[in-house]
């Protein structure tokens, strides 16, 4: 009895620390205090039964389970200083002059040290010289999945949407012009969330479409058209309606989303959720109806 209680008090020393951790009871600190204890109770369990072959290898084998970990979890401190994730606006995008069709895309900022909200917000608004639209509080959950990421990152290829996106895009298309072709190599966008706005542009240079109304449109596709969920869905449609643009077409997975910003800002533009990009492309050739 005393071997198995030596023999796991090292690992839920471990486990504790990292649920305690991960829903933010402790900080990273207290955290490597869970794991060193962890370690140093594995190492005197080494120490104590070294006349004894198996025991030894067993605790043997749980130090450096330890180590491992102990390193494994280490990379966390990349990300402890970061406090919030600001976003700000980018100016909307025609990607086909005259087209109507408006690309909303947002800035990110990943801030660190800072506490005060306010004072936060003050200083990026300064710094930057943009509006700050949207911001997330970090919490110790997103440094271990943003931690996780990248290690995973070293041994598989991580996902890169926006060249997903170009695939797709120019898959539903079977088209290719200079004009998608200019945005596609442009390196200070990032993300899938353009793909239905990219489609819609590509369709009117096509001359399938005709639209001579403003309107913001967000979404990603997939090759057949299918609209899918985004992200940034506040931010996306404040600066839709800082910048006048009177409907907003966007994925019905994000509908109730943009439902709920639009009455908490008390604010004008239309909502339009779309499933696939012909829905949309009905719902552009309604509204040239609306006088």
């Amino acid at each position: 009895m005393k071997f198995v209680i030596q023999l796991l008090l090292p690992i839920i020393f471990y486990v504790v620390g990292l649920v305690a951790y991960y829903v933010d009871i402790i900080n990273l600190a207290i955290f490597m205090v869970f794991i060193l204890v962890a370690f140093i109770i594995s190492i005197a369990c080494v120490f104590y039964y070294r006349n004894r072959k198996k025991q030894k290898m067993i605790f043997t084998a749980i130090t450096i389970l330890m180590l491992l970990l102990s390193l494994f979890e280490f990379r966390l401190l990349a990300y402890e200083f970061t406090t919030f994730i600001v976003t700000s606006y980018n100016e909307p995008l025609e990607v086909v002059d005259n087209s109507g069709i408006h690309v909303l895309a947002v800035h990110e900022t990943e801030i660190q040290h800072f506490k005060d909200l306010g004072y936060m917000i003050h200083s990026v608004e300064q710094l930057q010289n943009r509006e700050v639209l949207d911001y997330v509080e970090v919490t110790n959950r997103m440094r271990y999945h943003s931690k996780n990421i990248q290690l995973l990152s070293y041994i598989t290829p991580s996902k890169n949407y926006f060249n997903k996106m170009k695939g797709n895009v120019i898959t539903y298309l079977n088209f290719e012009s200079k004009n998608l072709e200019k945005f596609f190599n442009r390196d200070d966008i990032e993300g899938d969330s353009a793909g239905l706005a990219l489609a819609l542009s590509g369709l009117i240079e096509k001359k399938e479409l005709h639209n001579n109304r403003p309107v913001a449109v967000t979404g990603a596709i997939d090759g057949f058209g299918n609209v899918m969920e985004i992200g940034s869905i506040k931010a996306k449609i404040l600066i839709a309606e800082k910048y006048h643009l009177p409907y907003i077409i966007l994925p019905v997975e994000n509908a109730t989303e943009a439902q709920k910003v639009k009455s908490e800002q008390n604010l004008n533009i239309e909502i339009i959720a779309v499933e696939h990009v012909d829905e949309a492309v009905s719902e552009i050739e309604r509204i040239q109806t609306v006088k």
